[in-house]
């Protein structure tokens, strides 16, 4: 989805109402409190390895050769190119994409990252209670969410521990289909709002009420 897409060329103003079906209420509120400038210039293309925007062969090369691990940089970014056209393309709604997309980037709120950003916050997992709650933990690796993938016939455990979850998804989703895929999304997803209904709501955690309507 393009920015542009979000817009009313006839006000040159936000689509309010495409804005919060697309994103989650704080970061639509966000959006909209972006001002829009009163005259509306054409886009150009800029090249961001150099100071005035311009490409040059110098810096490209320069990209490319830098550091000894320049292989594996180019080879990171294939996976992750392929995992983000593959994100998008999934029939889901745009929020559990745009939602999926910060659980891959590590960007949610969980309690490890907000820990990082503000020494002495609690970063315990509030649905086991046992271990830090990073993304891979909240989706993956809790006990108690392990029995909502196992109640949908979901081997999320397979392979071998993994750091990243973007390395996570890759190695359990590269040969599914979409119908896999999403299964997948659409669980973390549901995963992570009864997860915040049991934080901000003091709710009960029930892996029946997990798929539970509204």
């Amino acid at each position: 989805m393009r920015v542009s897409e979000l817009m009313r060329p006839e006000t040159n103003g936000w689509n309010d109402e495409l804005v919060r079906a697309t994103f989650l209420a704080f970061e639509a509120n966000s959006i909209l409190n972006i001002r829009m400038g009163e005259n509306n210039p054409r886009d150009v293309w800029c090249w961001d390895l150099t100071r005035d925007g311009n490409y040059s062969v110098k810096s490209a090369y320069g990209a490319l050769s830098k550091g000894s691990g320049c292989q594996e940089e180019q080879s990171d970014y294939s996976r992750e190119e392929w995992l983000w056209k593959r994100l998008w393309k999934v029939p889901v709604l745009p929020r559990i994409k745009v939602f999926f997309w910060q659980l891959c980037n590590d960007a949610i709120a969980t309690r490890n990252n907000i820990a990082r950003r503000i020494p002495g916050t609690m970063d315990g997992c509030p649905i086991c209670g046992y271990d830090v709650e990073s993304g891979i933990h909240i989706v993956r690796e809790c006990s108690w969410v392990r029995s909502v993938w196992s109640g949908l016939g979901v081997d999320v455990l397979s392979g071998v521990g993994f750091d990243r979850i973007r390395d996570w998804i890759e190695a359990l989703m590269r040969d599914k289909g979409m119908a896999e895929w999403v299964e997948l999304m659409t669980g973390c997803w549901a995963i992570w709002e009864m997860r915040n209904k049991v934080v901000f709501d003091g709710v009960r955690w029930s892996v029946e009420d997990v798929f539970a309507p509204g």
